[in-house]
């Protein structure tokens, strides 16, 4: 009797391991095909696929964001996405301060010095040349 209970106890064992390797393998499954690539958005932080991304090239570095309207809320502000940390287009080093600004494009640029920033406002297209 006890050899009986035995041998029906590791069957249902043996059910239960393979009805979970067929569960674990269908979840794998539902990933793979809903499977994110790894991109985060730069500003609301979500996750999305690559190919449905927005990219921007801002100074020095380009930035991925998961749609146009995360995009524009970065142009408008880029100093908040990045840290504190901004980059002056005319001396090209991360030493801008957030109260000396210029737009251009619809895109705000930070400048180390009102030096910088007027240098900018006199040709724009040529200060950002370099990072094209």
């Amino acid at each position: 009797m006890k050899k009986i209970f035995f041998i029906a106890v590791v069957f249902a064992l043996i059910s239960v391991v393979s009805s979970y390797s067929k569960s674990e393998q269908s979840l794998l499954n539902i990933i793979e095909e809903n499977h994110i690539d790894g991109k985060l958005c730069q500003v609301c932080k979500d996750e999305f696929k690559s190919d449905t991304g927005k990219k921007l090239k801002y100074t020095n570095k380009e930035f991925d964001f998961c749609s146009k309207a995360c995009m524009n809320e970065f142009k408008s502000e880029p100093i908040s996405y990045t840290n504190g940390v901004a980059r002056c287009p005319i001396c090209d080093e991360d030493d801008a301060v957030g109260s000396i600004t210029s737009k251009h494009s619809g895109v705000k640029y930070y400048f180390c010095n009102d030096g910088c920033k007027k240098t900018f406002e006199k040709n724009p297209k040529k200060a950002l040349e370099k990072y094209n």
